[in-house]
């Protein structure tokens, strides 16, 4: 009885000791919050951020084209704090390590999910999985020597959005289903992850069951009165005067729509250019800036407000039962910007983008 009492003493002891071993493992690390902080010793701010995905999205199947960006975040520019609390004198860097908790794992795999970081994106960090070392940017020192037992900490300012990628595998129909634990990333330190929950900022992806696939797909014609391209003519320059507009000449958009299960649907179209005016958002100007400029309006539109680019208007009513296509007019405005202008051929494009609503 005596070699069994020493023996389960024995055993305890050593319990003990690992289990003080695991307690300084899980001390020695960094902890990065919100907010700018650097004057308190005490870590504080919050370390969590939902990143939702906002007003439910209907693709159509075809819009899953590898690489097309299907959606993507506003940019969040932070600040955040890193203290040492784990005993590293000499600092730490703080690091992005990308899919902390293996969240993506059941990530439907037409999707891929991308993080922007000072401007870089960072492609398919869903496929990512971090632990002991950070596989992601390296943000700059978290804390920093200052010959004590503990590290000063600092800030650091860090922009970022997030985006989400087809793959180029066909999406099934209906809407992608939720992750609960989808943390896209987490700031940390060298040293690995820190294990305790609620000590380091993660950010978290929500929302994907907003994301909706129907294998409804428009197919964009363009008819002008020069096949796809609108042709203004000759204009007789004599007469212009800035802001007049000089000639307006229809054009339609028609929207073919193929895969069933349209109905119900609304559609919307988007223009854009490589020439625009950076003071005027609804002008778009040929390439060799002869003072004129183009603008667009629906023709439905009795006021005619000229249609920013890059930003949405309605296209067409909501689809009915078998319906095949949808067509919109619109306007092509030309407008003098000077009464002076270069004579001589001039040529600008746009394109558009029809999508569902």
């Amino acid at each position: 009885m005596q070699n069994m009492t020493r023996f389960r003493r024995n055993a305890f002891l050593t319990l003990l000791g690992l289990a003080g071993l695991l307690t300084m493992q899980q001390a020695s690390a960094m902890q990065c919050r919100y907010g700018n902080a650097t004057g308190s010793s005490i870590p504080s701010g919050g370390v969590s951020q939902d990143i939702d995905i906002g007003r439910p999205i209907v693709l159509a199947a075809s819009d899953f084209v590898a690489n097309n960006v299907i959606w993507r975040s506003q940019n969040f520019t932070t600040n955040f704090t890193c203290w040492d609390t784990g005993g590293q004198a000499q600092g730490e860097h703080a690091w992005i390590y990308w899919n902390p908790k293996n969240g993506f794992s059941a990530l439907d795999p037409s999707l891929a999910v991308g993080v922007s970081i000072n401007g870089i994106d960072y492609d398919a960090v869903n496929h990512q999985q971090s632990a002991e070392r950070p596989t992601g940017p390296n943000l700059g020192w978290g804390t920093v020597a200052n010959g004590s037992g503990t590290a000063e900490p600092q800030a650091i300012t860090l922009s970022y959005s997030v985006y989400l990628k087809a793959t180029g595998t066909r999406p099934p129909a209906g809407n992608f289903a939720p992750l609960p634990q989808a943390s896209l990333f987490q700031i940390d330190g060298d040293s690995g992850l820190n294990p305790v929950q609620g000590q380091a900022f993660n950010a978290r992806l929500k929302g994907l069951d907003k994301i909706r696939v129907v294998q409804c797909s428009p197919q964009i014609t363009v008819k002008a009165n020069s096949g796809s391209s609108v042709d203004f003519g000759l204009l007789n320059s004599s007469g212009a005067k800035p802001g007049i507009v000089a000639k307006q000449v229809p054009f339609n958009i028609k929207a073919t729509l193929t895969g069933g299960d349209c109905a119900g649907q609304s559609l919307q179209a988007s223009f854009s250019s490589t020439v625009t005016d950076p003071a005027n958002d609804t002008y778009i100007l040929p390439a060799t800036r002869p003072g004129v400029a183009i603008f667009l309006t629906k023709q439905s539109d009795m006021s005619r407000t000229p249609i920013p680019m890059q930003t949405t208007v309605d296209f067409g009513q909501e689809l009915q039962e078998k319906q095949t296509e949808v067509t919109e007019t619109f306007l092509a405005n030309l407008k003098w910007l000077t009464d002076n202008p270069t004579p001589g051929i001039f040529s600008a494009t746009a394109n558009v983008d029809v999508t569902f609503k």
